[in-house]
C-alpha cells in the first residue's frame, strides 16, 4: 500500500482515533479494554441502531468459547459506561434495549483523509466531498431515499481510510493490497496425529513439508510429500526432543534445535548422519543464499498458545554453515525483551524477529550484518515473516479474545508503507510459525488450540507428597487460568483469568473449586499481586492514564482503596505475608533483577545484582527469605536470598532444565514449583534444608505444562495451572 489515512470519529465529547485505538477526552486518553472497545466501535458502525446481543456474542466469543455471555457482556457494556462517564439509570451515551441490546445516543461525526491511495468507490449519488465528513445533523437532513445510499457509502469510505483499524476488514473484507495474498479458502490438513504437530517447513519446490511431532512419545522431526496419499518418513529417531526443522534454500539439508541435546544440528534431507552446527540456540532460519542461519540464542519456553518466542535474555545471533562462525546481531536489552522467531527478508539484507516479554510484544528488524534494531510494528504483534517477494509482511495480532492473522505492505526500504489488513480472524487458534515455500506458491503453518484449567493434587501433611490423582477446579475454555494463590487463612484461592489480548480478571473460588465467582463483579482488576494477611484483602495493581496504582480490595464488602502510585506495573509482583512491601523484578540493561516497594510510602530498593536475569520473587511465609528464579546451568534454576538482600544459594542445578517456583509449604522448608525434565513439565518441591528435589506429579505428555503451583497453607494440598496443546499441520495457497 502507497499512502496513509488519518481518521477519527467523534461522538458528544468523546473523540476515537481509529488508527490509533484510542479513546480520548480533550487531551486525555482513557483506558478502555478491547472487549468495550470492539462494542463502542459496533455502535459507532450504527449509529442510532441497535446492536444486539446476538451481534455482540458472535463478534467477542467466536467459535466454541465457553463463557457465561449475559453476565459478560454485561460487564464490558458496564466498563464502556465507567469509560464514557455514563449512567444505566439516566444514560446519555449508551441506551439498553431490554432482552434486544443497545444503541449509541448522541451524534456522530466521522472524519478521514486519504493521502496516497483511493478508498473503495462510493455509491453513484455521493459526491467526493460528502467522503469526508459525514455529521448527524446532515444525515437528518438528507430526503430518506439519498440518505439509503448515502449513509453505508459514507461509512465505508470512512472505513476503508480507516484501514489501521482491524474490526473494519473483520466485516467488510471487501479489498486486497497490491501483490500476493493468502487465499484462505484453500485450507488443507495436512497431518492428523492426536497429538501435537508444530514447526513446519517446507521443500524449496514446495513439494515435501518437513516438522516436529511427538506421534510416537518424543518430539522428531519428519518429512512428508504433500502428494495425495503419501506418508510421512520419519527423519530422526535419537529422543532428542527435536523442533523447529528449517529446509535449506538448495533443498539438500534441514537445520533444527535439540531441546535434549542443545543447539543447531544438520542433517540430510532424504537422511543420514547429524551435525552439530552451534551449541546454543533455537529456531533456526536459512539465509537465502543458503550461506548462514540465524537463530536465536534462548529457548522458546514451552509449545502453548500463549508462549512468547522468546523471553529474556535472548538475542539473534548468525552462524556461518561452513565453518561455524557466530556474529550476535542484537543485544540484551536493545531493544527491551527477549529477541526470537528470526526470519531473513527475500533478499538477504534483513532479518525480522519478535521482541517479548511478559507485558509486551513488538515486531523490530535489524541488518544481516549488524547494526541498529529498528521498530517495525507496536504492542501486541509478533510472530513475523515475510512476503515470497518481500513487498508485505505476515504476522500475528493479539486483539481482543482472539489472534489475527495479518498482512502490512512495507517499502523497499523494509519500512511499514500502509495499514494493516486481516487475512483471518482465527479465534483462539493461533496459526503459529507460518512459512512459505521457496516458489511462493504455498504457505503452511501449525493450528494450536489449547486447553487449559486449574488443578489441585492432594498432599500428605506429613511428608508432603502426593496422597492422590489430581483433579481439575476448573472446566471451560474461557481464556487461560492462572496464578493461584491461597488467602492466609486457606479458604480462598485467588487466581487470574487471561484471554488474549486482555487483561488479567481476578477471581476467587473454594479449594474445592466450588463457589467461582468474579473478585468484583465481573470488574477488571489486573495485575493481581496477593493477599493481605487479614484474608479478606487483596492487592493488585491498575494501569491507567500512564500510571500504575497498586490498589486493595475488600473481597468481601467490595471496598476499595488506592495505595500508592509505582514507577513500574509488572505481573511477577509479589505482596510479601505481612502485606507490607511488594518484590518484583525488572529489566535493566538486558538482565532482570529483584526488587522490593513499601507499600506504603518509600522508595524501591534493589535486592540482587546479578549478570543473570532473576526473576519471580515468591516470599518464604515467615517474610525471610525469597525464591527466585535464575537463568543458569544452562537453564533457569531456583535459588534463595535473603528478603534484605545479600548473597543468592542455589538450591536447583538441573543441567538444561526450567524451575519455576511460586509457593511454600506451609513450615517455610519445602519451595514448590514448575519443573521441567526431558522436555515434560510436573509439580516439584525443593527443601531449602536439604536440598532435596521430591516430584509430585507424573505428567508424561510432552506437549502439556504445568505452572504457578501454590501450596495450601492448610498442607493439604498444591493447586496449579495445567495446559494442554493440540494441533496439526495446515497449507494454503498463495494467490
Amino acid at each position: 500500500m502507497g499512502g496513509t489515512s488519518a481518521e477519527t470519529i467523534r461522538f458528544g465529547e468523546f473523540e476515537l482515533d481509529l488508527r490509533a485505538g484510542e479513546l480520548r477526552r480533550g487531551t486525555a486518553r482513557i483506558r478502555l479494554q478491547e472487549q468495550p472497545f470492539q462494542i463502542l466501535l459496533m455502535l459507532l458502525e450504527q449509529p442510532g441502531g441497535v446492536v444486539t446481543r446476538e451481534e455482540i456474542r458472535k463478534r467477542l466469543w467466536p467459535n466454541d468459547t465457553v463463557v457465561e455471555f449475559d453476565h459478560s457482556i454485561g460487564t464490558a457494556i458496564k466498563k464502556l459506561r465507567q469509560a464514557l462517564d455514563d449512567e444505566a439509570g439516566s444514560p446519555r451515551y449508551i441506551e439498553t434495549l431490554p432482552r434486544r441490546g443497545f444503541r449509541l445516543m448522541v451524534p456522530v461525526i466521522q472524519s478521514a483523509a486519504a493521502v496516497g491511495e483511493p478508498a473503495a468507490p462510493p455509491a453513484p449519488a455521493m459526491s467526493p466531498a460528502a467522503t469526508v465528513s459525514d455529521s448527524f445533523a446532515a444525515r437528518s437532513a438528507t430526503p430518506r431515499a439519498v440518505r439509503g445510499r448515502l449513509l453505508p457509502a459514507v461509512f465505508s469510505v470512512v472505513l476503508v481510510c480507516a484501514l489501521g483499524w482491524l474490526e473494519w476488514r473483520m466485516l467488510q473484507n471487501r479489498r486486497t493490497p497490491p501483490g500476493e495474498t493468502l487465499d484462505v479458502s484453500s485450507l488443507v490438513q495436512v497431518t492428523s496425529s492426536t497429538g501435537l504437530d508444530v514447526d513446519p517447513a517446507l521443500s524449496p519446490d514446495g513439494s515435501f513439508l518437513a516438522y516436529s511431532s511427538n506421534q510416537n512419545g518424543n518430539y522428531e522431526i519428519y518429512v512428508k510429500p504433500l502428494s495425495a496419499g503419501s506418508r510421512e518418513v520419519q527423519l530422526t529417531a535419537d529422543g532428542g526432543q527435536n523442533f523447529q526443522p528449517a529446509w535449506s534454500p538448495d533443498g539438500k539439508l534441514i537445520a533444527y534445535h535439540s531441546q535434549k541435546h542443545g543447539g543447531i544440528w544438520l542433517i540430510p534431507a532424504l537422511g543420514g548422519t547429524t551435525r552439530l552446527l552451534s551449541d546454543f540456540g533455537s529456531r533456526p532460519e536459512w539465509s537465502p543464499d543458503g550461506s548462514m542461519i540465524a537463530f536465536q540464542s534462548v529457548d522458546t519456553v514451552d509449545l502453548g498458545v500463549t508462549a512468547f518466542p522468546a523471553m529474556p535474555p535472548s538475542t539473534i545471533w548468525t552462524v556461518t554453515v561452513q565453518g561455524g562462525a557466530l556474529k550476535q546481531l542484537t543485544q540484551p536489552g536493545n531493544p527491551a525483551g527477549g529477541h526470537g522467531a528470526p526470519v531473513w527478508s527475500p533478499d538477504g539484507k534483513r532479518i525480522v524477529f519478535s521482541a517479548t516479554n511478559t507485558s509486551f510484544s513488538e515486531i523490530w528488524s535489524v541488518e544481516a550484518g549488524g547494526g541498529e534494531p529498528l521498530r517495525t510494528l507496536g504492542n501486541g504483534v509478533l510472530y513475523p515473516v515475510y512476503a515470497p517477494n518481500g513487498r508485505a509482511l505476515y504476522y500475528t495480532k493479539i486483539f481482543g479474545p482472539t489472534f489475527l492473522l495479518m498482512r502490512v505492505a512495507l517499502s523497499p526500504t523494509g519500512a511499514v508503507a500502509g495499514v494493516p489488513q486481516l487475512i483471518e480472524n482465527t479465534g483462539q487458534t493461533l496459526y503459529a510459525h507460518l512459512r512459505f515455500s521457496a516458489n511462493g506458491k504455498i504457505a503452511t503453518f501449525s493450528r494450536l488450540s489449547a486447553a487449559n484449567n486449574l488443578q489441585s493434587v492432594p498432599i500428605s501433611t506429613v511428608t508432603g507428597e502426593a496422597v492422590g490423582e489430581p483433579e481439575a477446579l476448573t472446566h471451560d475454555t474461557n481464556g487461560r487460568k492462572t496464578g493461584p494463590v491461597f488467602s492466609p487463612d486457606g479458604k480462598t484461592i485467588a487466581y487470574s483469568i487471561f484471554q488474549v489480548g486482555e487483561h488479567f480478571n481476578v477471581w476467587l473460588m473454594d479449594p474445592d473449586g466450588k463457589n467461582n465467582r468474579p473478585a468484583d463483579a465481573g470488574q477488571d482488576t489486573p495485575l493481581f499481586q496477593g493477599w493481605f494477611p487479614d484474608s479478606r484483602r487483596i492487592a493488585y495493581i491498575v494501569r491507567a492514564n500512564g500510571h500504575n496504582t497498586l490498589e486493595s480490595l475488600d473481597v468481601v464488602s467490595g471496598k476499595k482503596e488506592a495505595l500508592r502510585e509505582l514507577s513500574v506495573a509488572n505481573s511477577t509482583m509479589r505482596l510479601s505475608p505481612d502485606g507490607k512491601q511488594i518484590a518484583y523484578n525488572i529489566e535493566q540493561s538486558g538482565a532482570q533483577n529483584i526488587w522490593v516497594v513499601p507499600v506504603d510510602s518509600g522508595p524501591p530498593r534493589q535486592l540482587t545484582f546479578d549478570k543473570d536475569s532473576m526473576t519471580y520473587p515468591c516470599w518464604s511465609p515467615d517474610g525471610k527469605f525469597l525464591a527466585v528464579g535464575v537463568e543458569r546451568n544452562g537453564g533457569s534454576q531456583i535459588v534463595l536470598i535473603p528478603s534484605t538482600g545479600g548473597a543468592p544459594i542455589q538450591l536447583t542445578a538441573d543441567q538444561g532444565g526450567s524451575n519455576w517456583s511460586h509457593g511454600w509449604s506451609p513450615d517455610g522448608d519445602k519451595i514448590v514449583f514448575a519443573g521441567q525434565r526431558d522436555g515434560v513439565w510436573n509439580i516439584w518441591w525443593v527443601s531449602r534444608r536439604t536440598r532435596q528435589e521430591k516430584q509430585v506429579t507424573h505428567y508424561s505428555n510432552n506437549n502439556t505444562y504445568v505452572r504457578y503451583p501454590t501450596w495450601s497453607p492448610r498442607g493439604n494440598q498444591i493447586v496449579y495451572e495445567y495446559a494442554e496443546t493440540t494441533g496439526n499441520i495446515w497449507t494454503m495457497r498463495v494467490k
